[in-house]
């Protein structure tokens, strides 16, 4: 599922009059807007709460710093999600729009740069999705997250947020080239150039830098000034040969690291260091219950994880707080905890101090932030937890890669198909953020969504059908181990045909050819195929059958693509060709496609 819904929250999905709420937010902006009045839960020591028996403890009142502009007309309404696994990774709604209706000039003076933000264009910016009459944001599930790119002017004012997935559509290890200056015989350990303005340096273990001069291929470990330091001559089978000014010298990069860290680093590593800046803390060691936790640091009514993806092993710096000792840099994230109170978060190092009400505030390094290039996205844009997640559970067959990375590198069809897709992993979107999946059966991990005639409108109507035109393949070709002279070069292949599928579906050969540069010809290469190999053939050999359904809100509301889901009811009249009936014997499949209209609350899935 995208995110757990609360109790009430479910009881409003599962509801015969549904009325959607959303909620817009704004980083740096301190009010929220809704299509209607938005709820929150009472807290004692709410501003304004009267003792006079009109509220409850946990009970919702009225959020007073909101305004109820949003419009549904102008505003993006139907959202799509496509998942591609056998393509390795997603279509889905690149941005989203939220119009804004300009009462009192109130979002005139928003959009209006320096009057109210500095600039609203590249402003972070949330959109939830919940029923009216829950709260905000406990009742609400994240629908999208992204960056405002686009503003348009007139009656309404319409906010384009673009998904995060747009931003890796960036070039990122860019070619840098530089003439020789001076003349160095083969054995010349410094190199001086005339310049070495965008030379990477290396980071140890998995970023090597080189450099090709010629036919030669040098690997460097140090520049200072126009030098390149501590060269090795001759990398790869090339030959020592002397060089003189105006020789051309090429970068030449060396990626390792197993798929998730490495799709992890080229996301989240950047030229900032923090991609979370000044964000005040409210306590030090101690909770708004009045529980005080050692080394800990408490943000009230947020939750860091979902919104800001603070994982276990990121880094904090703090600054501003009273007490000197509450003052520290990067300290490292040990446990994060969240309840209806907010978020508690330890870090290691020195013992902290008690600090009520502080005005100190942090900056959040990610611990994946470690590559001299990259995209430089932060947890709020990447779904880290899930990424790691799937590297437990598919620890077996995620490869280690070595990529030689000779050319600028297109950031999000390299991570889609050089390091994801050759490991069977896929990126989709999940919890508003970039996220990953693993081609496999479907799992029982968690509550899954059933889907039978009680939750899907007029299954009657379903309609599941195979092809041998899509989703179905009977053999599975790897080309890998390519060559760091010639890069075009493959030198190591891997075949595996399916014999039962090419007998049972006699059309041939339906093949799946996966190429990779960043795979070595090893054992560990070999066993990580055979395993692979296996279970994308498992999943395809006999065309995979799609089940298009329907319904309306409950169930489908909060499922999302790539999520398990248990499908099937002996009472609907369907085929079920697995047993030669009709009456489909309930069974996990897995979402492939979902199409949902805020308005009417109709959701359409395709399942597989």
């Amino acid at each position: 599922m995208g995110y757990p819904l609360t109790t009430y929250a479910q009881d409003k999905a599962h509801g015969t009059v549904i009325n959607p709420s959303i909620v817009l937010e704004i980083d740096g902006y301190s009010r929220v807007f809704g299509v209607s009045s938005i709820k929150k839960y009472t807290r004692v020591g709410d501003v304004g709460l009267m003792i006079d028996g009109n509220w409850t403890i946990g009970g919702y009142t009225t959020k007073q710093d909101a305004d109820s502009f949003i419009s549904l007309d102008g505003s993006t309404t139907s959202i799509s999600q496509q998942l591609n696994q056998d393509k390795g990774g997603t279509s889905s709604v690149s941005s989203i729009q939220i119009a804004l209706i300009d009462k009192d000039e109130k979002i005139t003076r928003l959009i209006s740069p320096s009057v109210e933000l500095t600039d609203i264009l590249g402003r972070k910016a949330w959109v939830y999705l919940g029923f009216q009459d829950t709260a905000w944001p406990e009742d609400h599930v994240l629908l999208f997250s992204g960056i405002v790119d686009e503003v348009t002017s007139s009656s309404n004012i319409i906010l384009n947020i673009a998904h995060p997935e747009q931003n890796k559509r960036q070039d990122i290890f860019i070619t840098a080239e530089a003439e020789v200056n001076g003349s160095f015989n083969a054995a010349a350990t410094t190199i001086t150039l005339n310049s070495t303005a965008n030379f990477l340096l290396p980071v140890t273990t998995i970023f090597y830098t080189y450099v090709k001069i010629g036919d030669e291929i040098i690997r460097y470990t140090g520049i200072s000034g126009n030098d390149l330091t501590g060269c090795s001559r001759a990398q790869f089978g090339t030959i020592a040969a002397s060089m003189s000014s105006g020789d051309t010298a090429t970068s030449f990069y060396r990626l390792t690291g197993s798929a998730i860290d490495v799709a992890l680093r080229l996301m989240l590593s950047g030229e900032n260091q923090y991609f979370l800046t000044g964000f005040q803390i409210n306590n030090f060691l101690r909770s708004t219950a009045g529980v005080d936790t050692t080394n800990s640091l408490f943000f009230a009514g947020v939750d860091m994880a979902t919104k800001w993806g603070l994982v276990v092993g990121d880094y904090i710096t703090t600054t501003g707080a009273a007490n000197a000792a509450n003052n520290f840099t990067l300290r490292q994230i040990t446990s994060i905890s969240y309840s209806i109170e907010g978020t508690l978060v330890t870090v290691d190092g020195a013992a902290l101090v008690l600090e009520v009400d502080t005005d100190a505030t942090m900056s959040v390094k990610s611990k994946y932030n470690v590559l001299p290039d990259g995209l430089g996205l932060g947890g709020d844009s990447v779904d880290v937890q899930g990424f790691e997640d799937i590297a437990a559970t598919y620890a077996a067959s995620i490869a280690d890669y070595d990529f030689y990375l000779t050319e600028t590198v297109k950031a999000k069809d390299f991570i889609d198909t050089e390091v994801l897709f050759p490991s069977n992993l896929y990126t989709l979107p999940k919890k508003a953020k970039i996220s990953v999946g693993a081609v496999s059966p479907p799992l029982g991990i968690g509550t899954l969504a059933t889907l039978d005639a009680s939750t899907i409108t007029n299954p009657s109507n379903i309609k599941i059908k195979r092809s041998i035109n899509k989703y179905f393949y009977n053999t599975v070709v790897y080309k890998y181990d390519f060559d760091a002279v010639e890069t075009d070069k493959p030198l190591a292949g891997y075949i595996r045909v399916d014999t039962d599928s090419k007998n049972q579906i006699p059309v041939g050969t339906k093949t799946m050819t996966i190429v990779s540069k960043g795979l070595r010809n090893n054992a560990a290469t070999t066993a990580i195929l055979d395993s692979n190999s296996i279970r994308f053939l498992e999943k395809y050999k006999y065309a995979a059958e799609t089940i298009m359904v329907s319904g309306f809100y409950g169930e489908l509301f909060n499922v999302d693509v790539g999520d398990s889901v248990i499908f099937g009811d002996e009472s609907m009249p369907i085929v079920d060709s697995k047993f030669g009936v009709r009456g489909f014997t309930p069974r996990m499949c897995e979402v492939i496609d979902k199409r949902m209209d805020i308005k009417s609350g109709k959701v359409e899935l395709t399942i597989i």
